[in-house]
């Protein structure tokens, strides 16, 4: 793709590869550091325009790419993008996409390195862990359900062994508080 923009440099590297400078404008000489992107992508000019004041963009990194793939994060950033998806077509509540972020942010900052094969008594010590608030726990364990169902669904895990576990809420015994 040929592209004609003022202080833009195509520089042809000796492996071959092509790299994109942009002169700082009002500068003579003065090269900025590199583009990170090519002309093909979206946020190209923007990424131009900037170089031209002198100030060099970071491309966006997406956090299902800086995740280990096939652990607990990578999945949680995998659902979380399709709920974002099915929000946008009307198909789920954004209220249940806010509190699923809440809790797969608190599941990826203890296990989020975990293979995807995380062992069903990690996630009862997860669920006990924060059992002195039972109604945030059992929607831990439906969060997890849920991205291990989404994980299977689309051939990212091959069993999700948490189906079994318990609700605390469900579970009680005995006598309720206003009974």
């Amino acid at each position: 793709m040929k592209i004609k923009l003022s202080g833009l440099l195509k520089e042809r590297m000796p492996s071959g590869n092509v790299r994109y400078r942009v002169r700082v404008e009002g500068k003579l000489g003065l090269v900025s550091p590199l583009l990170h992107l090519t002309p093909n992508d979206k946020a190209f000019m923007e990424h131009y325009n900037a170089a031209r004041m002198g100030v060099e963009m970071q491309p966006e990194v997406k956090p299902v790419d800086s995740a280990i793939k096939g652990s607990v994060a990578w999945l949680s950033h995998k659902h979380l993008e399709d709920l974002e998806r099915r929000v946008t077509a009307g198909l789920a509540s954004p209220e249940t996409l806010k509190k699923r972020r809440l809790l797969l942010s608190e599941l990826r900052r203890s296990y989020g390195e975990y293979s995807l094969n995380i062992p069903a008594r990690t996630i009862l010590s997860i669920r006990d862990g924060i059992a002195d608030r039972p109604a945030w726990a059992d929607s831990m364990i439906a969060a997890i359900r849920s991205m291990f169902k989404f994980g299977m669904d689309h051939g990212y895990c091959q069993h999700n062994p948490h189906w079994a576990l318990q609700r605390l809420i469900g579970a009680r015994v005995g006598l309720h508080p206003g009974q």
